[in-house]
């Protein structure tokens, strides 16, 4: 939904552009204004945009839905998926945005895989000060393994039932 959302914006696509409303049939509203709307919308709209957001999850199933709901958005072609593991990630870009919702390790056995994936993190992003880098995680102790700085905000909520930490790291100039 992230990246569906980015794409979107990027491409000044019109929120609930391809959507019906209820408003539409009330008498009121001339069902011109209704079509001039989508028309202006539509004519603001930018091209595609080409390498500039990609997505990827160690889940097959997880990629191929996020496509499936990508084309539905219209956005299929802005937005590169792939199967890959953040641990090998790879980032040749001077300035950017991370926004990562790795696996919250609910088990015990998975506590090490799960610190291994913050310690790549940190790997990647620990010099690369031209990107913003945003984590969910279930874990308080993230910014003990991200040694970029510490967070310039940190936010608690619930996702669903479990509480989670919400960690900003803005890009620096």
């Amino acid at each position: 939904t992230i990246l569906i959302e980015a794409a979107l914006l990027a491409r000044n696509i019109a929120p609930g552009l391809q959507r019906d409303f209820a408003a539409e049939d009330w008498p009121i509203i001339p069902k011109t204004v209704w079509r001039e709307a989508r028309e202006t919308a539509r004519a603001a709209q930018l091209p595609p945009t080409e390498g500039l957001i990609a997505g990827y999850d160690v889940m097959e199933t997880a990629v191929l839905l996020s496509q499936a709901n990508a084309q539905k958005a219209g956005v299929a072609d802005d937005i590169t998926f792939a199967q890959k593991d953040v641990r090998d990630l790879w980032i040749d870009r001077q300035n950017g945005v991370l926004i990562s919702n790795p696996p919250y390790g609910v088990r015990m056995d998975e506590f090490q895989a799960i610190n291994q994936v913050y310690i790549s993190l940190n790997k990647t992003f620990r010099k690369k000060w031209g990107w913003s880098v945003n984590i969910l995680t279930a874990d308080e102790k993230f910014p003990d393994y991200f040694k970029r700085s510490r967070p310039d905000r940190a936010r608690r909520f619930y996702n669903g039932r479990i509480p989670v930490h919400y960690y900003q790291y803005d890009a620096k100039p």
